[in-house]
């Protein structure tokens, strides 16, 4: 994360997270591109590629206090998800991240 105006100097880099969560064989076999259309956010695609294990991503989504413009690029298959995204919000809050995403299948979900 870059600081930037109204941001304390030096800020630290933030810790990795962890996080679970349950896909159905159904829902992973649409691709991480489905999962875009389900977020309930007022966003749009400039660019929305899945394809050939691929991603690359352009989008700007827009709220009451600002928009997000979002670039990412990575890959994925059946069992992995790799991608690197750029995030600028600009309004009520402006910032400007850079995300490092590794996802992988862990077994099947459990209720």
């Amino acid at each position: 994360m870059k600081s930037g105006p109204g941001a304390p100097p030096n800020m630290p880099k933030p810790a990795p997270q962890t996080v679970t969560s349950c896909l159905t064989p159904e829902q992973a076999n649409k691709g991480p591109g489905e999962l875009l259309k389900n977020a309930n956010a007022d966003c749009t695609a400039n660019r929305s590629v899945y394809a050939d294990g691929k991603i690359d991503v352009d989008m700007t989504c827009k709220s009451q206090t600002g928009t997000m413009s979002v670039k990412s690029t990575g890959t994925y298959s059946p069992t992995e998800l790799t991608s690197d995204a750029h995030i600028e919000t600009t309004g009520a809050m402006s910032m400007s991240q850079t995300t490092h995403t590794v996802s992988k299948r862990v077994g099947d979900c459990t209720s």
